[in-house]
C-alpha cells in the first residue's frame, strides 16, 4: 500500500459530475479552497454532496458568517436522515468515459483530506481501455441510487440522471464484468458484519482492528467471539483521543489474554496526526481479509443497518496472501504500546453527543425557483388555518421576507417573489422556512428550515434544471412524464413551450441502458397545476397548440419510421415516442376541461369554432396513432417475429398504452357535459345557445361512435399483447 495524497488526486484531473458523501461538512473550506483549488470541482458545474441532517442543520444555521453562500446554488448540499448518522465517505468523480473513485474513512474536510490518519483507495476507471475495478463503479453508483431512493429529492435525482447520461458505463450491462478481489459493501438493508462475517472461512486464528471510536462497553467484542472465536483480537487505536473506556480492560477476554490492546502515534513526516481509519483483518488458515471505509468498530456502525443506526460503507479485499503483515498496515510507525491496565488509557469519552433534531409542526422537504415562483413540496398537518400560511426567506445579508402563500394544495406550495426576492437568491444561499397558525387557538406553528435549490450551470449561467429537462425526457416514458408533469404543475408556459419545441426523442433500435429512475412515479397527476390556472388554461392551450401539434407530428413520423425499417429490438422506443405523442395531447385537452370549469363568460361563435377545429385535430392524431400502433406496427412484428416474442418485449408497459387509449374514451363524456351543462355560445344577435358540434366534428355522434370503434380495436390489441 502506498500513501496516497488525496490533495493532488483531487487537484490535478477536471470531471464534470461529482457526488461527495461526507459526514462533517465545511462549507468555508468547501467553498473557499475545494471549488477554487480542486480541478475535479473548480470546473465542475454538477456537483452533489449527501451530509447527514444534524451537520446540514448546525450548518445552515449556524453563525452568518459560517454559513454556505454558494450551496444549492453552485452545489447541491442535500442531508440525509437516519436514526444514527449518515457517515459514509464516497467520493465519485465522471466525465465522459473516464471515472475516478475515492473510498475510505476520509471526510471531505481539511483534516480529512490533509490532516487525518485516514485509510482510503483511489481508483481509476477508463471506458474501453481499462475494465478494472468496472463493478465497482456499478455498486456505488447503484449504491448513490438506492440512497436517492430512500431519501430523495428532484435535484438529487437530476443530478444522478445527468452523470449517467454522460457516462453510461456506470449502469452495468445485462452481464457485468465481476472484480472478486474488491467488493464494495452498504448496511441499508444487512449490517456490515453479517455480510463481512459470510466471506470468512473458518477457522479463523486473528482479528485486527484498527478504530478511534469505540461503545462505552466492549459488547461487541463477544459477538465476534461468538461469530468467529479468533484465538487473538488485537486493537489498534491511539491513546488520548480514543472513545475506548475502561471497561475495554475490564472484561473476561482481556483478561484471558484474547483481547490484545495497542497504543499507537501516527506521524506525517515530523507532524503528529489524528487517528481516523476504520478497518478489520480477518486472518484465517490461508489468507487474509481486509475490510475498511467508514465504520467504526461499534454496534450502530458495523452491527446494525440503517434502519436503527448508521448508514456506513466498507470495502472488502478477500484473499490476501499470508505474507501481508496486518501491523505495518495499522501502526506503520512501529510505535505500538501494548495495553496492560486501565490506568495506561487516556480515553476521550465524555458520554452520549448524538444530535437530536428540533421537531417540527411542519415538515419542509424542498423548495425551488422556478422563474418568479417558489415551488414547495411539504407535509401540512390538519388543523393549520391555510389563510395564515406563509413563507419566510432569510437572505446571506441577514435579511428576512415574508410572502403568503399563492396556492397551498395537498402537500404542495406556490409563492410568488418579487424581482428583489429573485435578486437575492440569484446571489447567494438563501433559507427557507414555512409559518403558520392553527386554526383552533392561533398558535403559531414552524416547518424545518432548509435551502432554496436554485443550480445554475457554471458555463452557460443558465437553470440546471431547465436544461436537464428535455434531456430527461428523452431518456424513457416515465421521465418525459414526470418532466411533463412538473412543467405543468409549475404553471411555466414558457418553459413548456420550449420543451414541446426543442424535445425530440430519437428513433432507436440498441437498447438504451436502464437508467436511474428513483424518486419518479408513474402516478401521473397533471391537474395540480391546471387547477391553479382555472380561466387561463384557455389562453394557454391556444398559446400552446400550434408547437403542441408540431411535436406530435414530428414524432408521428418517428412512429413511422419504426413500422418502415424498426426491428423487434426498437419496440421500448416505440412505446416511448407513442405514450409521449398521447400524454401531449392528453394534456392539451385536458387543460381546455379546466378552463371551461372555470370559465365564467360566454364564448363567441368564433372561440367555439376554433375549440372544435383543434379538438378535431388532437382526436385525428389518436386515429393515426391507433392505425399505426394496431394495423401496421404490431401486425408487422408479430409476422416477423412471432407473438410470444412481441409480448416479452412490450412487457408491462403495454398497459401504460391500454391506460392512455381507456383515457381517451373518458374525454368526450366530460366535453359533453360541460357543453350542455355550462357552456354558453353567444350569437351575433346577443342570445345565448347551447354550443353545437356540426356533423363533420369528430365529437359529433356518428363521427365519435367510429373513433369509439377504433379504440375497442386497439384495447383489443393491445388484451392480445398483455401477457
Amino acid at each position: 500500500m502506498n500513501r496516497l495524497n488525496l490533495h493532488d488526486v483531487l487537484s490535478k484531473k477536471s470531471y464534470d459530475h461529482a457526488v461527495i458523501c461526507t459526514y462533517t461538512f465545511d462549507p468555508s473550506f468547501f467553498e473557499e479552497y475545494c471549488l477554487e483549488k480542486f480541478r475535479s470541482l473548480n470546473e465542475n458545474s454538477n456537483i452533489t454532496v449527501l451530509i447527514d441532517k444534524s451537520i446540514y442543520e448546525s450548518v445552515i444555521l449556524g453563525p452568518q458568517e459560517y454559513r454556505p453562500t454558494q450551496a444549492n446554488l453552485r452545489y447541491l448540499l442535500h442531508p440525509i436522515n437516519v436514526t444514527g448518522v449518515f457517515h459514509p465517505k464516497v467520493f465519485l468523480f465522471t466525465k465522459g468515459k473516464n471515472g475516478r473513485l475515492i473510498i475510505g474513512s476520509c471526510n471531505f474536510t481539511r483534516p480529512g483530506l490533509m490532516g487525518n490518519a485516514e485509510l482510503a483507495i483511489c481508483v481509476d476507471f477508463e471506458e474501453e481501455k481499462d475494465a478494472a475495478f468496472s463493478s465497482l463503479f456499478h455498486a456505488v453508483y447503484k449504491y448513490l441510487c438506492e440512497l436517492c431512493d430512500k431519501y430523495p429529492s428532484s435535484a438529487f435525482i437530476s443530478n444522478l440522471q445527468a452523470m449517467s447520461r454522460d457516462s453510461t458505463w456506470l449502469i452495468p450491462g445485462e452481464h457485468p464484468p465481476s472484480d472478486s478481489d474488491i467488493e464494495f459493501l452498504h448496511n441499508l438493508r444487512t449490517p456490515l458484519w453479517e455480510q463481512i462475517i459470510s466471506k470468512v472461512e473458518p477457522p479463523v486464528e486473528e482479528m485486527y482492528v484498527l478504530s478511534r471510536y469505540f461503545d462505552h462497553d466492549p459488547t461487541v467484542l463477544y459477538k465476534v467471539k461468538e461469530d468467529l472465536n479468533p484465538k487473538k483480537i488485537k486493537i489498534f487505536t491511539q491513546n488520548g483521543i480514543t472513545t475506548m473506556t475502561h471497561n475495554w480492560v475490564t472484561n473476561r477476554l482481556f483478561d484471558e489474554g484474547i483481547l490484545e490492546i495497542n497504543l499507537c502515534e501516527y506521524k506525517d513526516e515530523e507532524c503528529f496526526m489524528d487517528l481516523h481509519a476504520k478497518a478489520i483483518i480477518i486472518k484465517s488458515k490461508d489468507s487474509y481479509l481486509l475490510g475498511f471505509g467508514s465504520a467504526n468498530f461499534t454496534s450502530p456502525a458495523m452491527f446494525r443497518t440503517a434502519m436503527d443506526g448508521n448508514v456506513e460503507i466498507f470495502l472488502v479485499v478477500n484473499g490476501l496472501s499470508n505474507d501481508f503483515i496486518p501491523e505495518q498496515l495499522f501502526d506503520p510507525g512501529n510505535t505500538a504500546v501494548h495495553l496492560d491496565n486501565k490506568e495506561m488509557l487516556n480515553s476521550s469519552y465524555t458520554g452520549s453527543d448524538t444530535y437530536t433534531s428540533t421537531s417540527h409542526g411542519i415538515h419542509l422537504g424542498e423548495a425551488t425557483l422556478v422563474e418568479d415562483k417558489i415551488y414547495i413540496s411539504a407535509v401540512i398537518p390538519s388543523g393549520i388555518d391555510q389563510n395564515s400560511v406563509k413563507v419566510r426567506l432569510s437572505f446571506k445579508e441577514d435579511s428576512d421576507m415574508l410572502w403568503p402563500v399563492t396556492t397551498l394544495e395537498d402537500n404542495s406550495i406556490f409563492s410568488q417573489v418579487t424581482s428583489r426576492g429573485i435578486q437575492l437568491i440569484n446571489k447567494a444561499s438563501t433559507l427557507i422556512r414555512i409559518e403558520a397558525n392553527q386554526q383552533d387557538n392561533g398558535n403559531p406553528i414552524l416547518s424545518n428550515t432548509i435551502l432554496i435549490t436554485n443550480l445554475v450551470d457554471i458555463h452557460s449561467g443558465k437553470n440546471l434544471r431547465k436544461e436537464r429537462h428535455i434531456e430527461e425526457a428523452q431518456q424513457s416514458t416515465v421521465q418525459f412524464f414526470n418532466v411533463l408533469q412538473e412543467l405543468v404543475n409549475w404553471g411555466s408556459e414558457s418553459e413548456l413551450l420550449t420543451f414541446l419545441k426543442f424535445c425530440n426523442i430519437q428513433v432507436m433500435e440498441a437498447l438504451r441502458p436502464i437508467l436511474f429512475s428513483s424518486g419518479i412515479t408513474r402516478e401521473w397527476d397533471i391537474s395540480r397545476g391546471m387547477r391553479n390556472l382555472g380561466e387561463r388554461n384557455l389562453f394557454v392551450f391556444n398559446n400552446l397548440h400550434e408547437t403542441a401539434i408540431q411535436f406530435v407530428d414530428r414524432h408521428i413520423n418517428k412512429l413511422q419510421q419504426h413500422v418502415d425499417y424498426g426491428s423487434v429490438n426498437g419496440i421500448p422506443n416505440f412505446i416511448h415516442i407513442m405514450l409521449a405523442i398521447g400524454g401531449v395531447i392528453s394534456v392539451q385537452i385536458e387543460r381546455t376541461i379546466r378552463g371551461f370549469e372555470e370559465k365564467q363568460e360566454p364564448l363567441s361563435i368564433q372561440e367555439w369554432y376554433d375549440f372544435r377545429q383543434k379538438y378535431h385535430e388532437y382526436f385525428d392524431k389518436y386515429r393515426q396513432l391507433i392505425d399505426i400502433f394496431c394495423f401496421q406496427y404490431v401486425r408487422n412484428m408479430i409476422s416477423t417475429y412471432g407473438l410470444d416474442e412481441v409480448q416479452k418485449r412490450f412487457g408491462p408497459d403495454i398497459r401504460d398504452i391500454q391506460d392512455m387509449l381507456r383515457k381517451v374514451l373518458t374525454y368526450r363524456e366530460k366535453i359533453e357535459s360541460l357543453r350542455t351543462r355550462k357552456l354558453k355560445v353567444k350569437t351575433d344577435s346577443g342570445n345565448l345557445v347551447i354550443p353545437k358540434y356540426f356533423h363533420w366534428c369528430i365529437l359529433a355522434e356518428e363521427q365519435w361512435i367510429e373513433l369509439k370503434n377504433e379504440i375497442g380495436d386497439g384495447i383489443l390489441v393491445v388484451n392480445k399483447l398483455s401477457v
